[in-house]
Parts: structure tokens; sequence; C-alpha cells
């Protein structure tokens, strides 16, 4: 995986995500707010033995509904698929 410049991909990050809230049809009376830096997720396997801890880390951004406070999370290797970002 590469290293992800956040500061420099922000305004990318932003046109993405905003795409992709309006054709899912999330709305926010107060618009949304792009929460800076990035978030990771450990995907774990099912767990067959105690020591298979374990898994894929997914690099993600989050918005923040500036009324409702609800938080949504894309991932970028969805948002930006093929640059190697997984």
């Amino acid at each position: 995986m590469q290293p992800f410049d956040f500061a420099k991909n922000k305004p990318r990050i932003e046109k993405v995500v905003n795409e992709r809230l309006k054709k899912a049809g999330l709305k926010d009376p107060e618009g949304f707010t792009l929460i800076e830096g990035v978030v990771t997720t450990i995907v774990l396997p099912v767990l067959k033995e105690v020591n298979s801890v374990g898994g894929k880390i997914l690099p993600q951004v989050a918005v923040i509904g500036n009324s409702t406070g609800i938080v949504h999370y894309f991932y970028l290797e969805k948002l930006f698929p093929g640059e190697g970002l997984d």
C-alpha cells in the first residue's frame, strides 16, 4: 500500500465523496463536513484458533452530517480504484 497524503488529496476526496453522497440520496439540511485524516478498520478473518488474529487494514475517510451528527465512512480503495490505496 502506498502512503496516502490526506492534505494533498483533500479536494479530490471532497469531490468524490460529495458525488457519492448525492448518488446514494444521503442528505443533511446543513451539509456535510469532511473529517480531517484517514480512519482505518481491521477486517478480521473468521477465527479458527485463538492465535489466528489479524486481517486486512482498510483505510477510509469519513464525513459527518452537520445537523444530524451521522458519520458516513468511505473506503479509499472504492473512491479511487486502481490507485493502490487498499
